[in-house]
């Protein structure tokens, strides 16, 4: 079986909490006990409140790059505080939501981190562009824009971005930036067939994979194979946030 050369690109890896770190770290460890070569670039760091960096993965086959775009801070021993409710607050609340509703807030600064601190080593079999936030498609495809950085392509989704969100809505003119940020892609990756009424305005069926559908633009025998992983973990990792819900 033919090693591959993976990079995958998430703003979120472990040790945060978070379903999408979940996903990228399983799928970056199974990936390289297959026996690929794995890069994994991460834009959000971690510390803990001594600001000891804990965003640090030892897995053979896997290189962890920190962009440190942000920089999330753990510590234990404080409660998360909660803000009381009143006019000012709601006010502070509605203006958030402006503001996202605009320009995604934080994560079009996180956008423009990204873009300025991703550079890529080297030739790639394949690249995996994790997102939630959609920031991280965004950076990834100014990034890919002209160059010859793999020979396949795959944004995964977690949820929609642009259209069919009802959970959380930004303006229509980001359909047109998240449209020609997609035809950068050859792929796109959903958890459930369910939804991909929700991306066939992105790519056509062939180009929207979703369970053990296989990348057949890659001449490799396996790759079905890791079509399935890539996806099943996703269910796995949603499955899992599920459950930790109630405990």
């Amino acid at each position: 079986m033919e090693n591959l050369r993976i990079v995958i690109v998430t703003a979120y890896y472990y040790p945060l909490n978070v379903p999408r770190a979940f996903r990228a770290t399983e799928l970056a460890h199974e990936f390289a006990r297959r026996g690929h070569q794995v890069t994994v670039i991460n834009a959000i760091t971690v510390l803990n409140s001594d600001g000891v960096l804990l965003s640090i993965d030892k897995t053979p086959n896997v290189k962890l790059i920190n962009l440190h775009a942000f920089k999330w801070c753990i510590d234990s021993s404080k409660k998360v505080q909660y803000s009381n409710s009143g006019f000012f607050s709601n006010i502070k609340q509605y203006l958030g939501k402006f503001l996202f509703y605009i320009s995604t807030n934080k994560w079009f600064y996180l956008y423009l981190k990204v873009k300025n601190l991703l550079t890529f080593e080297q030739k790639y079999d394949l690249l995996i562009s994790i997102g939630l936030p959609f920031a991280i498609h965004w950076a990834v495809a100014h990034k890919i824009a002209g160059r010859n950085i793999a020979d396949c392509y795959v944004a995964d989704y977690g949820d929609p971005f642009s259209k069919f969100n009802i959970a959380t809505k930004v303006a229509p003119y980001f359909q047109f930036i998240e449209k020609k940020c997609i035809n950068r892609f050859d792929f796109i990756s959903i958890p459930t067939d369910i939804a991909i009424n929700s991306y066939r305005w992105l790519k056509d069926d062939d180009h929207i994979k979703v369970k053990d559908s296989i990348l057949t633009e890659l001449n490799y025998r396996h790759i079905r194979q890791i079509l399935y992983l890539h996806l099943l973990l996703l269910a796995y990792s949603i499955l899992i946030f599920g459950i930790l819900k109630y405990f």
